[in-house]
């Protein structure tokens, strides 16, 4: 399983009301889903996927790292898109997943569309 899969299944898992799970999409997008602004899209891809934490001429985890883009639509079905970020970040954090970085939101000039990247980090025990 892919690491942008883990991240996908662990997000399902949260049920969330402001995103339709059809719409969370691992690294491929169609034409389709890169010009909609009508639905929120959640974008899943792979930023590393290396060895950690060295010790004794050999590594002792493998970290991950997943690029989350969210695709805000242009009428959310949010009240605070702000609070929305925040309570996905503090379940995935619950679900193992580290925030390493939180980008600021960037507006599209010509649609108006509001996205947000997130990194998220996961360290996976090598026995």
């Amino acid at each position: 399983m892919m690491p942008v899969d883990l991240l996908a299944i662990d997000i399902k898992s949260l049920h969330l009301s402001w995103i339709n799970q059809d719409n969370i999409i691992c690294t491929n997008m169609t034409e389709g889903e890169k010009n909609d602004v009508k639905d929120t899209i959640l974008f899943l891809t792979e930023a590393a996927n290396q060895p950690a934490n060295h010790a004794n001429d050999n590594f002792k985890r493998w970290q991950i790292v997943v690029e989350l883009q969210i695709f805000w639509a242009i009428n959310p079905d949010v009240e605070n898109i702000q609070i929305a970020e925040i309570e996905l970040m503090q379940k995935l954090l619950d679900k193992g997943w580290l925030i390493q970085q939180s980008a600021p939101h960037t507006t599209d000039p010509d649609t108006t569309q509001v996205t947000k990247t997130i990194y998220l980090i996961r360290n996976e025990e090598i026995s």
